[in-house]
């Protein structure tokens, strides 16, 4: 393969002194040109990833547990993350932990935009070293990748870290290999390490072996001594982090909720698209579109429109093409860059989840070679003009210079819709307006947005003049989540989707239209597999965000069926939540006071001192213990009046209706030892059934016992003895029974 045109330009002494600057050249471009992320809020992901994180907030006492926990779950839109990236975020929380004990993001970003200079520098010194008469080629890539602004959505995003530590460990892993050179086998471990660490990063990195095999073949290090079979040891190397990765690895193409899964065929097909799209976007860095995968819902499927399906054409017929060139030899430096994207790309496209290759992170690390190919386009358009030296390096530094200076401008325009939520959203929307899931997604911004304004408001006096102001604001955000939200549904995707119905659910009970509110949460009910399916086997079938997405639709249509006065339905739909997601407080208190109402006491009570035990609230407590004593007053009390029903009717001789009540008296009261043991006696004299008589008797003995063990109840106390002379009268009773029936076996065997 040739690496080069025929007689690159060789730099003059003039040109050399200059290049020397070259790395603090590439690093300052890079820190320039996404520096506005140090003012970035928690986007996306970013709060679940690390503000909410509970080994994050560990700090780096977490840092062991997080590696050998593997990779976080894959049920969000960023995918599996790996557990290296989220030991980063354990190490550096203290340093970034404010005074009263909450993580500030600034301090994450930071780190985010120094490793991007890092990577940047890295990239020039790999360049460098595979092609070192070309210094011309490896600045340009370099400059060039370190102001780009398609890497405005890796370096913004706390998201993105995995991709940053994962391409930087690449190009060390890359300058070790090449440091090898057959000749020093003691950089062959450092290789081998740095790409495992890559892989624990992000998964994107799992074609490098194939990328350094092919530079070996195209641009084989100087003085390579390593035979045919010591090559194919020293590759072998990199087996083992393949297996250690493959042992942590949960799972190829995990799904999320955004796309639905795919087959192997289908996610290369999506990463083809994929590769199409971010090329364009190097070339044609201007209107960069947002993560892709937004555009799709699960109950709407992937849009494979003519322009995807045109640019995965594209992307398959050139590789054909570039391969039948290698095959005749024939290849040129352009079509090692080529095999180089696709050996990057179609490895990670099969292992990562569907829709990653639409996202522009994913091209952090697998477009990394087009920029490469960038510098030989410019080197080759100075050689035209005779030598770089002709055009004059002041010169050709100042129109480099406004090129870099345009750059730097996109990336700062593009890091602006990576500040919060809302202004990511609000990009999309800019760029498409019938983005449906940012419509969907700013909805639910302003919805939680009127949330802490009210919450914020009813904290102070009522004479208080900010109360007003929060009010209206509150009004106005309630007001946009609306507009938003009925927007979604009126589209014709929104009318499909369930996450479109359930914001607008979740912001017509917010402003209190109960009836409108169930029935859009009906809506998206009807839509969404996850609630249509029974809520026992949720767990087994879907990952914890789905469940927990199911559990808020249940919750809130609990809260609407209250309002309604509907308390069975509300009782049945809070108990759902907690059922789905048992670590909401919130979920077991309202659970907890709901089944107390419908008189489902038992239930309720155990929820609720659930509650009791895991709140650490002083005022919360309060409530609860509150909720809790008036829950048993009550209980007790309808238990009382059902074992009076039930003595009456015993004392009629409606049996059946006595043991309806006694039965009814041990739910609802499940320690009134009295219903226990007239439930018990009914079972077995009148009934027949002795064991289930036995086992109210003995669970009727067991709290007898635990009352003597407390101090409440006496140990001669005369229930202990009615228990005694019931089993004995019930003994008896079946004795009888038994010797007539032997009685009568014996006349059938003597007739």
């Amino acid at each position: 393969m040739s690496d080069a045109p025929a007689s690159p330009p060789q730099p003059s002494d003039a040109s050399a002194s200059w290049l020397r600057w070259a790395p603090v050249l590439v690093v300052a471009v890079a820190w320039i040109a996404h520096e506005s992320v140090r003012h970035n809020g928690w986007v996306l992901e970013d709060a679940r990833l690390v503000r909410d994180n509970t080994d994050v907030a560990r700090g780096p006492a977490a840092v062991a547990g997080l590696l050998a926990g593997g990779w976080a779950p894959s049920e969000t839109a960023s995918g599996p993350y790996g557990p290296l990236a989220q030991a980063s975020f354990a190490i550096e929380a203290p340093l970034w932990r404010s005074a009263d004990g909450a993580l500030s993001p600034g301090g994450f970003h930071l780190t985010n935009l120094l490793l991007h200079g890092l990577c940047a520098l890295l990239l020039l010194r790999l360049l460098a070293v595979l092609m070192p008469r070309r210094p011309v080629v490896a600045v340009v890539g370099a400059v060039l990748f370190a102001a780009h602004p398609l890497h405005a959505g890796t370096v913004g995003p706390l998201m993105g870290r995995g991709e940053l530590l994962a391409l930087l460990l690449s190009l060390l892993a890359a300058l070790a290999w090449r440091a090898y050179g057959g000749r020093h086998a003691t950089w062959l471990p450092l290789a081998a390490l740095c790409w495992l660490l890559a892989l624990l990063s992000k998964e994107i990195a799992i074609g490098l072996p194939l990328v350094l095999v092919l530079l070996d073949r195209a641009l084989p290090p100087e003085g390579r001594k390593a035979a045919g079979w010591q090559y194919a040891a020293a590759c072998a190397v990199f087996i083992v982090p393949l297996a250690i990765f493959a042992a942590t690895w949960g799972g190829a193409g995990a799904t999320t909720t955004d796309l639905p899964a795919q087959g192997a065929g289908a996610r290369l097909l999506i990463g083809l698209e994929g590769l199409g799209r971010m090329l364009l976007s190097v070339l044609v860095p201007v209107g960069l579109r947002g993560d892709h995968t937004d555009e799709a819902g699960p109950e709407v499927g992937y849009p494979l429109d003519g322009a995807a399906l045109g640019l995965m054409l594209f992307v398959a017929a050139l590789t054909v093409w570039v391969l039948v060139r290698a095959w005749r030899g024939r290849a040129s430096a352009f079509d090692v860059v080529w095999l180089a994207l696709i050996a990057l790309v179609v490895p990670a496209a099969l292992l990562a989840r569907t829709g990653a290759p639409l996202e522009t992170r994913f091209a952090y690390l697998t477009v990394l070679p087009a920029f490469a190919a960038a510098g030989i386009v410019f080197e080759g358009l100075a050689m035209r003009s005779g030598r770089l030296e002709a055009f004059g390096v002041a010169r050709a530094a100042m129109v480099a210079g406004v090129g870099v200076a345009c750059l730097i401008g996109l990336s700062h325009r593009e890091a602006r819709a990576w500040q919060d939520d809302e202004a990511f959203h609000e990009r999309l929307l800019d760029r498409n307006p019938q983005h449906v899931r940012a419509m969907i997604r700013l909805a639910a911004t302003q919805r939680k947005s009127a949330t802490e304004l009210r919450a914020h408001a009813s904290g102070l006096r009522a004479e208080d003049p900010r109360r007003e102001r929060l009010h209206e604001q509150r009004r106005e955000a309630l007001d946009q989540s609306l507009a938003w939200a009925r927007r979604a549904v009126r589209h014709e995707q929104g009318r499909r989707s369930s996450d479109a119905w359930r914001e607008l659910g979740f912001a017509e009970l917010a402003d209190d239209h109960s009836a409108q509110a169930l029935r859009a949460l009906d809506r998206a009910r009807q839509l969404d597999p996850v609630l249509r399916a029974p809520p026992g086997e949720l767990a087994q079938r879907y990952p914890a965000e789905r469940v927990h997405a199911a559990a808020e639709v249940y919750h809130a249509i609990g809260r609407a069926t209250e309002a309604l006065g509907e308390r069975e339905a509300a009782a049945d739909a809070y108990h759902t939540a907690t059922q789905l997601h048992p670590e909401r407080l919130d979920y077991l208190e309202r659970a907890g006071m709901n089944l107390c109402r419908v008189n489902q006491y038992a239930e309720g009570l155990r929820l609720l001192n659930e509650a009791l035990r895991r709140t650490n609230d002083r005022k919360g407590r309060v409530r609860l213990e509150e909720a809790i004593d008036n829950a048993r007053k009550s209980a007790r009390r309808i238990a009382r009046a059902h074992l009076r029903e039930g003595r009456s009717a015993e004392g009629k001789g409606k049996y059946r209706d006595a043991v309806k009540h006694y039965e009814r008296a041990t739910e609802v009261n499940p320690t009134l030892v009295e219903a226990h043991i007239q439930a018990g006696w009914l079972r077995g004299w009148w009934f027949g059934n002795y064991e289930v008589a036995e086992a109210r008797f003995a669970h009727a003995e067991r709290l007898l016992r635990e009352g003597v063990r407390r101090g409440g109840i006496r140990e001669d106390d005369d229930r202990f003895a009615e228990i005694q002379r019931r089993r004995r009268e019930l003994a008896e009773q079946q004795a009888k029974e038994e010797a007539e029936e032997d009685d009568a076996g014996g006349e059938g065997d003597g007739r």
